[in-house]
Parts: C-alpha cells; structure tokens; sequence
C-alpha cells in the first residue's frame, strides 16, 4: 500500500478552466520575493476572516452599501473612475432582489450587457456581516467574455483586455480624531505575481493618496483568492494632517503594471474608519509548507529542497512548517507575541506542536511568526485522513480584539493509493487536476522539478527513478488531441540560474528521447488519470540534485497537447520553455507562478543495482551498466565531483581498446549518462572507464 499525500486550504481555491493568458507565466526571479517584508512596508494586517464587526470599538464612519451608490445614510455618494469606472456594481446574493447570478445578465448595471462570465459559477458570495443588503462588486471575467449563454462559456469565449476600474467614497469628516483604523471586508481572486489590487487613504480630499497594496499582502505570487476582513492602521496618517474635513477612500483594480489585470474579479463590503484599541493583535496570511519567503541570495537547489520530500518503500515526509503574519494594530508595545498551531485528525486533536518564539511586537510594526522542522509521532507512520491545523496568535496583554487572532485554516489529506504499484515521488500539496493552460499547447516544453533525499544505504539498496508520469487535459474547454505526440525527458540542473550557453543542461534521453502518441482513454476531464511511462534504463538518484521531468510538445500550428495543472505549489516548482518568444518577454525558461503541470517521476529502491554496483575513486562515481548482461544498447552513469575533460573507453579481455569517445569538459555534481551500444561486439567480458585528468575509474561488463 502507497499514501499519497495532498494539501489544501481552507480558502476557496478556482480552477483557471482555459484563461489563455501568457501573462500568468511569471520570471522566475519573482519566486524570491519576501512577502513578510512586503506586509511590513505597507504596515496593513488581515483581520481574521471570521470577525463579525468592531466589538466594543467606536466607529466614526461606516458604509454597508445598503443604499447602493448612494451612500449609507447621509454618508453621500460613492463615484467611479477609469475605463472600466462603469463595471463597478451593486451586487446581493442569488435568490435576493436584483441578486447577482453567474449564469444570467447583470439586472443591478447595464455596462455588461448581456454578458455571461466564465468562472463565477462556484464562487461564494463575500461573507460579510451585511452582505445581505448589498456589496460592491466588479467582474473582470464578465468584462473579458463574449459568452451570452452559459453554453458558450470557455477559453474559445474569452478576450483580455487590461481592466482599469477605480471606486471613490463620498468625502468623510474625520475632524478630532488622530488615530483609527480603516477596516474593510474583501473577496477577490487576482491575477498574477505582477499585478497587484490596491486601497488607497486620502486626507486632502483626493488630491494625494497614501496606497496599500491588497495584493502581496493577502497571499504573494499566482492566481490569488482572498477572503477576509482586511485592516489599516491609519494613525500616522491622521495625525499628521492638518485637515481632515474631506477625506477619501477608494478601491483600485491596478492597470498599470506588466500587462494590466484582466480575469476574475473583486467584492467589497462594510466599510469602516474605527477607534484604535491598546491591545491588539492581528494575524495575518498563514502558511503551511509552501515556503513563504526565499532570500534573493539562496541558490535554486536550496529552494526546492526545502519543499520536497521522497516517497521511500516506506512512507517518509517531509517535517512540517507553519508561519503566519503578525501585526500590531494596538496602541501599545505587545509582548510574548507566539503563534500557536493546533492539529486534528479527522476532527480529533492530535498530540499538541510547540509554539513559536515568542517576540516583542512595536507599534504599528508587521513581523512573521514561523514554527519549523516538525515531526510529531503522529507523523511518523501517518493514518489516512484529513489533518487540520488551526492558526492562533496571543500575547501577554488581554487582547480587545481576541476574533482576530484566529487565522485560516490550513489542511492535508493522506489517502491510500493501491493502484500504483510503485512508489511515486509526488508534489507536496495537491496531485489533483485543478486548471490548464489552453493556449499554451504547442512548441513548448512542460517541466515539474524535484530534488531527492540520500538513498536507503542502510538497506544495500541504491535508488532510480524508474517512469515518468503525467495528466493530460480532455476538459471540453481544452481538450488534448488524441494521435498527436510528445517527447518526454528527464533533465539534471537548474534551467532557471545556469546559462545554456555556458554549462548546458544534461538532458538524459536527449539524442533518443521517448515519443508518446495520445490516446483516447489518456485524457483526464477533471479526476487525475495517470499516464505512466517506463524510462529506458532507470536513472541512478544522487542526492541534492534537481531532476526535472519534462515533456516537449513538437511545433504542431494549434494548441494540441494540453497539460493538466495543480494550484498551489510553491512558486518555481512548475516551469515551462516557450519556443515561440512569449509576450512577456524573450523566448526562455519561467515559472508557473503557485501552478504546477501534473509531471511526476515513480522511483524505487529495488535491487536493480545495489549500492555495491555504484564505485566511488577519488571523486569519481561510476554505476555498473544497465542491462547487463548487454544484448544491444546499456547506460552508464558516472557524476564528478569536480569539472574535468572526460574520456570514455571500452577494452577487451586482452586489453584491446574496442571503443573511446571524448566528451569533452564535464561540469561537476551532474549526474551523467552514457548510452553504449554493444551490439557490434562479440559475445565475452570488456571493460569500460571513465578517464578525467587525474583518474581513471573501471568496471565490467557482460556483452551477450
């Protein structure tokens, strides 16, 4: 029996179901960015996502969108801006006057027409306290559609046009008051690391704005969905203006970075400016194994070994890692400030994880609390089931606002798999089928990257990857083409960090790789359908070492072969080669942002070569050949440990030499392999070397 390992968050997650949108294919330098830094720059905090309104808390101005534009009460009327000023609705949940359908025309605005959206269907209304009498709503993917019936939907549907959308408050009369926090709740679902969705705070009656950036606040690269009452401190502000008779507040959907923002959408509700309490502590974004921040300086390799792990003959994870953000949206200097993470399985508690260090929190100031390296008992031998973690921030002082200190919730499901007989080595959140990418397939390479832990020495057993596996996409909204083809390859290295030119990356079938025909019964319509390939030989695991699976879609004239993609990966483990020179920029490698194609490799410890086949001399590691006895063709395996010209050669039992190929300049610490034919040679015992410019390091083998 093999578990299989998934997870997941308690946010909504969307599928992308066919946005044909190059620009959610983002550089792979975005993959460093530090969202705790971005949290502390802005000084904002997510207020927990179950609060249910300001408590105790003075409110000196409030807008519930009951009266639409408006305005609450006698607040005044709210105003739109931009080209897409007029795409701003009021909006009230399905079955409600002048409810907000997904499958019918807008009956609050005119501007959409008769316009139906694409990828509304399954998204839940914003749960605010007063969403039942109206909230402000803008649909990007109503904009960007030209379906009129539900039939209709799909990529064929779609168009992308940069939205550019900004709401404006009436002015507020915040006179005699030198601090306060702007609380707000929000739902939205945002596209990509490049873009961002933005509040802004005015004291002078529009004319400049402080700016708070929604976007890396609520949840960093990718396709992003947020659900939560969202909080500002806006003291500093306040106190430093000499009037505050006509300030502003308004909501921007940013048009001005790389491309424009054009798919999804954004919903806002209860808007309030409240009083600042003195204890008060807010947590922010939490995170659970998806690492969360990467220093610029950190080398690829480092980055993906911390969000792997390897599926052994028996189960072996990964520790966990927990963080969540903390702000300090009190009046005073918060002390013992500790995130406490508490595991259930199936709805039990499990045996309790230690807390994080505590810290001293400043006025204002944003930090990450992170609890590493954790393996409980409980997961040592994991039983099936979903394990539930729940996200709590305390501190020394009674907090006034104890509601937002509970975080999202984040979870993982462990689930037997007797269909597969071997052992897979797996993505670290979800293997499910969640989106794909309908323009993107053709003249391109697909790439899901991993690095491996040592092999089982204690069982005299070396370790090979063995197949390599992957999902098709048979969606009606993008589906594969059965009788086309794809080349499927396995690549040592870092395609993201090392030039081509210079160190080329070593692709292990590249002269012979392995072509595969669709069929039919390959495509996957949304439930996961494995395609398992046998590699031709297995290749030998050395530990620390980015092995990428890969499969090439050949230049075909239209989108073919459609991969099927996972959400929420970390950011860099799916990667892609566009032949045909992106958009975005020039033709090469990117990441896929939190996305990842559904590529993995099957790996075994078997005894198909023992760890006493695998000689190591003076820095030279070189494999037994397999097969062996050889018949035609056998592999070779050699990895350096520094650069050296090689030499590879071939004798007889006499000492003849019978073959010799130079291979020129081998860098170090990349696995190599040698594709030998043996068939022109007789039946008996040779031997074969790997010659660098200090060593020469032999074995032998069988030609049949």
């Amino acid at each position: 029996m093999k578990l299989k390992i998934y997870f997941a968050s308690a946010l909504s997650i969307f599928a992308l179901t066919g946005v044909a949108q190059k620009s959610d294919v983002s550089k792979s330098e975005t993959t460093a960015t530090n969202k705790a830094v971005l949290m502390e720059d802005t000084k904002a905090i997510v207020l927990n996502n179950e609060a249910k309104g300001n408590g105790e808390l003075e409110v000196y101005w409030s807008e519930d969108f009951s009266n639409g534009f408006a305005g609450e009460g006698d607040n005044g009327e709210w105003t739109t801006e931009g080209a897409q000023g007029d795409y701003w609705f009021v909006s009230y949940p399905i079955g409600a006057p002048d409810g907000y359908d997904p499958q019918a025309p807008l009956t609050t605005t005119d501007a959409y027409g008769d316009i139906i959206p694409n990828f509304m269907n399954n998204i839940a209304t914003i749960p605010s306290t007063t969403a039942d009498n109206g909230f402000m709503m803008l649909d990007a993917d109503r904009f960007n559609s030209i379906a009129t019936e539900v039939s209709e939907q799909g990529a064929a549907s779609l168009t992308s046009n940069p939205v550019d959308a900004i709401l404006t408050s009436p002015a507020i009369d915040l006179t005699g008051y030198s601090s306060g926090l702007l609380s707000f709740w929000q739902q939205w679902r945002m596209c990509c690391s490049d873009y961002n969705i933005t509040v802004q705070f005015s004291t002078d009656n529009g004319q400049t704005y402080a700016s708070f950036d929604l976007f890396f606040l609520s949840g960093g690269e990718g396709n992003i969905t947020t659900s939560s009452n969202f909080g500002i401190n806006i003291s500093d502000i306040l106190s430093s203006a000499s009037d505050l008779t006509e300030c502003r507040i308004r909501f921007i959907w940013d048009p001005s970075l790389v491309g424009g923002a054009t798919h999804y959408y954004a919903m806002f509700d209860d808007v309030q400016v409240v009083s600042v309490p003195d204890n008060d502590i807010a947590i922010g974004d939490t995170y659970f194994n998806n690492f969360f921040e990467s220093p610029a300086e950190e080398s690829d390799l480092d980055y993906i070994r911390k969000f792997e792990y390897w599926n052994q003959p028996e189960y072996i994870t990964r520790p966990f890692n927990f963080a969540a953000g903390v702000t300090n949206n009190g009046g005073l200097e918060q002390t013992d400030v500790t995130l406490i993470v508490t595991p259930f399985l199936d709805g039990e508690p499990l045996a309790a994880l230690p807390p994080s260090d505590p810290i001293t929190l400043g006025v204002g100031a944003t930090d990450t609390l992170r609890i590493y390296d954790q393996t409980p008992t409980w997961w040592e031998n994991p039983a099936p089931g979903v394990y539930t973690f729940e996200y709590e921030v305390v501190q020394a002082a009674d907090d006034a606002r104890p509601d937002d200190n509970v975080g999202v919730t984040r979870s993982t499901r462990i689930s037997t798999d007797a269909g597969n007989d071997g052992f897979a080595f797996m993505e670290n959140d979800r293997n499910a089928f969640t989106n794909f990418y309908p323009d993107l397939g053709d003249d391109v390479i697909w790439g899901n990257r991993f690095v491996f832990t040592e092999a089982d020495v204690e069982s005299g057993n070396a370790a090979y990857i063995t197949h390599i596996e992957f999902v098709l996409s048979g969606s009606e909204s993008a589906p594969s083409t059965p009788g086309e083809f794809i080349n499927l390859n396995v690549r040592t290295g870092s395609v993201l960090t090392e030039e081509n030119e210079d160190n080329p990356m070593f692709r292990y079938f590249a002269e012979d790789e392995i072509e595969y025909v669709i069929q039919e019964e390959d495509l996957s319509s949304g439930n996961t359908n494995w395609i398992s390939i046998e590699l031709p030989t297995p290749i030998l695991i050395t530990p620390d070492v980015i092995y990428q699976g890969e499969a090439q879609v050949p230049p075909i004239g239209f989108p073919a072969v459609i991969h099927a993609q996972s959400n929420l990966q970390e950011p860099g483990a799916g990667v892609l080669y566009d032949f045909a020179e992106p958009s975005t920029g020039p033709q090469g490698w990117f990441t896929l942002g939190d996305l990842v194609p559904l590529i993995r490799f099957r790996t075994t410890v078997d005894e198909l070569v023992s760890t006493d086949d695998v000689t190591y001399e003076s820095g030279v590691k070189l494999t037994q050949n397999y097969p062996n006895p050889v018949v035609d063709n056998t592999m070779i395996q050699f990895q350096l440990d520094e650069t050296s010209e090689v030499t590879f050669e071939v004798f007889d039992i006499t000492g003849k030499i019978v073959y010799q190929k130079d291979y020129g300049n081998v860098p170090a610490m990349v696995a190599q392999v040698i594709s030998f034919d043996g068939s022109a040679l007789a039946s008996g015992t040779y031997t074969y070397s790997i010659v660098t410019d200090n060593e020469r390091v032999s074995r032998k083998m069988t030609i049949q």
